[in-house]
């Protein structure tokens, strides 16, 4: 039976998430959706207006979520470069998860890259959200005598970030837990290298 029109927006979106998230948005049908969200065609357009902007609006609410979880990770009280291999544990954790929601974001990129402009706003927002948040990790660790005074800040950043995405991406081709780690643990092992590697 179909929810009445006083559903919650938020509940909704939730359940489009795993949907989109599943099966991509070219390959998710109105009915699936429907049946998914438990609401009538002519709510979803009266709310929505539409397929795609039900997906805008169920990626921004599951990049909101994500992106303030990550956030809370890297502004813990603990040492800089500790919240940095915490926040790699946490993307491995999400990604071995077996909700499909937990890997939207990444099926986004690899169905889209950056053929949308509009979604790709939406994308490059969280990520810069986080990158900036990296940063900041990185350069108290440098401050604090953690990794190497080499370490150039938005670079390391950025390969940090770089090695979030590689996590997403392994785990939605099926790698195994212990691929997942081995990269979160090279990644760490790099950051915090006593010496940088020497260019060819």
């Amino acid at each position: 039976m179909s929810r009445t029109k006083e559903f919650e927006r938020d509940e909704v979106l939730k359940e489009a998430i795993p949907v989109f998230a599943q099966h991509g948005y070219a390959g998710t049908s109105t009915t699936i959706l429907l049946d998914a969200m438990g609401i009538s065609r002519q709510s979803m357009y009266d709310t929505f207006g539409g397929k795609r902007s039900l997906y805008l609006a169920a990626l921004r609410h599951h990049l909101e979520q994500l992106t303030a979880q990550r956030l809370r990770i890297l502004q813990e009280d603990i040492a800089p470069l500790d919240r940095i291999a915490a926040l790699l544990q946490q993307v491995v954790a999400h990604a071995e998860s077996a909700d499909d929601a937990a890997l939207l974001s990444i099926g986004t990129v690899c169905e889209f890259g950056c053929s949308d402009h509009e979604i790709g706003s939406v994308m490059d927002e969280a990520h810069n959200t986080v990158l900036c948040a990296l940063e900041a990790c990185i350069t108290a660790a440098r401050q604090g005598g953690q990794i190497g005074a080499f370490v150039e800040t938005s670079e390391a950043a950025c390969f940090i970030s770089a090695n979030i995405t590689a996590i997403e991406l392994a785990a939605r081709g099926g790698a195994h837990a212990a691929i997942l780690q081995s990269i979160a643990a090279l990644a760490m092992r790099t950051l915090t290298a006593e010496a940088p590697i020497p260019s060819q």
